[in-house]
């Protein structure tokens, strides 16, 4: 009975004892950090919180989005939120490229409105009050703060933990960057951007082999789903597939080939290509264009290597990689003879051949599609430029997998990036870390010889200056070069959304855009059909909520050519065109003096373009030595509709007569520096 009755209190007791033992062992689940880890991993989230907050400084001018493609995304994200996460596959939209309409499956990149309406979901069933637009307006100054933690990661196993944090640091205050990740810049490179970061990091950690076999797997297949993810997203998802194949191919031929290449680059290229070509846009046609057939070309070749590695006999492996190379060439000859290889078109050739696009006024016409000079480049990014170039050489020395790839990378990106200026922004990242690695590589030693300096000085009391000072100089004058390289930063990100200063390279708030929207929003006929300049479609389609006959999506240059050849007609010719399309109503913008002369924005300009592309050229138009009109310009319907507007605008009776055209709206804006931002409808008179 005393056994049953002590029985109670010795299971009691032992409880006790687990339960003492457990509370000290609670001790050993503290993170073990050290305070130098602990200062680095702070400063990693300082910079991000920089990123996000210099990318949220044209939040002064109004909360909008930013240039034109950001108002298709919006539409389409609000699309695919009301009807579904599929429903872009069959829409068809009537609102835009009237009469004939658009095929969204076909002729745009779900990815980023996806995004954006899952996201958008997520927030709302955790309660956050939160509009789609403004998720939407505030994504990409996020996304920009996330990139720079994924680049981080990258460069850390790059170049070590130094050079990680300058990296961060350096894509934060990228002028290019910070432009497309500004707030309101809701496009396809705030997404693809992050996930081509994430892409190389994962497959370049699924080569390791001194990872456990499954996180080799795991990151080849993160690799390989964020590859499709930007396939999903962003027409530019032919350069991470081409750096990706090219750096296969390098690795192949310099002797860094083992067998988790081949496993980890056909994970990654089978996924990414097979989530590809379910893409509409992409289709199966994806797999036979000429920029991913190399793709499938080095994949061949890497089985072919793997292969021959196990044939013993020289001579079997002799010829059994001859007869692949032979069967290889003959099928890649045999169909590009019946044209199943298809060549690389439209913009993207006019990147890798900048001469391609002197065949292309449509293309040339967009401001952001021109090459870049080199003085742009070294003034967008200082002595990165420079430091960048002493990183290459540091990469070089030591040609590991890392470093082979960071080369290509920079070396890639540059090319592209003076073949276009837009590209600037994939030059962003693999200048960041290269920067970060010459700035690194050249500080290191200085940074040695004081710290020796100080260490003999105290143990053998001695006064040793000369390298000490001298190091000192240099990391003064190293550090001054990277204050110079980042002192227009601000200005570059304090800059109003395109809308809000109505299209003018300014820093000022204009509300014409805005009002003339408004207006054709809520007092146009719901079935008005609107002609502009194809820049401004999105606007009129989102905003105005009318029916444009084309948009930013240039996916019909055929009627953009109409367009243009109306604009630059006699309104004879042009009311032709016009009623063939059912026009109701035409937008002109234009900037002007408060003497009512153009000062070179809008139409001002843009007029030239509108010219080339309908087949004629400017001076047959404008004298351009003098900057005056010739007698058969002063009949276009563009200069009419400008010189109607802009005297209108500012109280003289108009000089021109109008037959066909009817003024009804002009913006009221106020004169910003002595230039008025002025939007101009016109009712179609038939």
């Amino acid at each position: 009975m005393i056994d049953g009755a002590m029985k109670p209190k010795a299971g009691i007791k032992s409880i006790g004892r687990k339960t003492l033992n457990a509370l000290k062992s609670l001790k050993d689940l503290r993170p073990r950090i050290t305070h130098d880890v602990l200062i680095h991993y702070t400063m990693l989230v300082l910079i991000a919180i920089l990123a996000f907050c210099i990318r949220m400084l044209p939040l002064q001018w109004g909360f909008f989005l930013s240039e034109f493609d950001p108002y298709f995304h919006y539409r389409l994200a609000k699309y695919i939120d009301k009807h579904g996460l599929f429903s872009w596959l069959t829409w068809h939209d009537y609102k835009s490229w009237y009469p004939y309409g658009r095929d969204i499956g076909k002729t745009s990149f779900p990815g980023l409105a996806m995004t954006a309406a899952i996201l958008y979901r997520l927030l709302r069933m955790l309660g956050v009050p939160i509009t789609l637009y403004q998720l939407c307006v505030i994504f990409p100054p996020i996304m920009g703060a996330l990139t720079c933690v994924a680049i981080y990661f990258l460069a850390r196993d790059i170049g070590g933990r130094n050079v990680a944090i300058l990296s961060a640091l350096f894509l934060a205050i990228n002028p290019p960057y910070i432009t497309r990740t500004s707030l309101g810049f809701f496009d396809d490179e705030t997404v693809g951007i992050f996930s081509m970061i994430v892409v190389f990091f994962s497959f370049l950690r699924s080569l390791n082999e001194e990872i456990p076999a499954k996180k080799r797997l795991l990151y080849s297949v993160i690799a390989g789903l964020l590859l499709g993810y930007i396939s999903a997203s962003w027409g530019a998802s032919r350069y991470p597939l081409g750096i990706l194949w090219l750096l296969a191919f390098v690795l192949l031929i310099t002797g860094k080939y083992n067998t988790e290449l081949l496993k980890s680059y056909a994970i990654t290229m089978g996924l990414g290509l097979f989530i590809a070509i379910h893409i509409p846009k992409l289709g199966l046609k994806f797999l036979t264009e000429f920029s991913c057939v190399p793709a499938l070309g080095v994949l061949i070749l890497l089985a072919i290597y793997e292969l021959a590695r196990h044939i013993e006999s020289v001579k079997i492996r002799i010829i059994t990689v001859a007869a692949a190379l032979a069967l290889m060439a003959g099928g890649y000859l045999l169909l590009s003879k019946y044209g199943i290889v298809t060549p690389i078109s439209g913009k993207f050739l006019a990147v890798i051949n900048p001469l391609a696009r002197l065949q292309n006024p449509l293309v040339q016409s967009v401001a952001e599609h021109r090459p870049v000079a080199w003085s742009s480049i070294f003034y967008e990014m200082g002595a990165g430029v420079i430091l960048s170039i002493i990183g290459i050489y540091f990469a070089a020395q030591n040609p590991t997998r890392h470093n082979i790839f960071i080369i290509l990378y920079g070396l890639s990106t540059l090319y592209f990036a003076c073949s276009m200026i837009r590209l600037l922004l994939l030059l962003a990242p693999p200048l960041s870390i290269l920067w970060a690695i010459g700035t690194i590589r050249l500080a290191t030693p200085f940074t040695e010889i004081i710290r020796e300096a100080d260490m003999l000085a105290r143990t053998k009391r001695l006064r040793v200056h000369v390298g000490k000072e001298f190091s000192i100089i240099f990391l003064t004058i190293l550090f001054v070069l990277l204050l110079f390289s980042t002192t227009h930063v601000m200005a570059v990100a304090n800059t109003p959304t395109t809308i809000a200063s109505a299209a003018t390279p300014t820093r000022r708030y204009y509300p014409d855009w805005i009002e003339a929207l408004m207006w054709m929003r809520y007092n146009l006929p719901d079935d008005a059909v609107v002609c502009a300049w194809w820049d401004y479609g999105y606007w009129i389609t989102v905003l105005g909520n009318k029916t444009t006959l084309a948009d930013n999506g240039t996916v019909n240059s055929t009627q953009i050519k109409q367009i243009a050849t109306m604009f630059v007609s006699n309104e004879t010719e042009a009311i032709k065109i016009l009623k063939r399309y059912g026009v109701t109503h035409v937008v002109v913008f234009m900037a002007i003096d408060q003497s009512g002369r153009p000062v070179g924005w809008g139409e001002g300009t843009k007029w030239v373009w509108m010219a080339r592309i309908a087949g004629y050229n400017e001076t047959d138009f404008m004298d351009m030595s003098r900057g005056t009109w010739t007698e058969k310009g002063t009949q276009t319907v563009i200069y009419k509709l400008m010189t109607y507007g802009a005297q209108t605008k500012i109280g003289i009776t108009p000089m021109v007569s109008l037959q066909h055209f009817k003024l009804v709206y002009y913006s009221s804006g106020p004169a910003k520096g002595g230039v008025y931002a002025l939007v101009c409808i016109y009712e179609v008179v038939y």
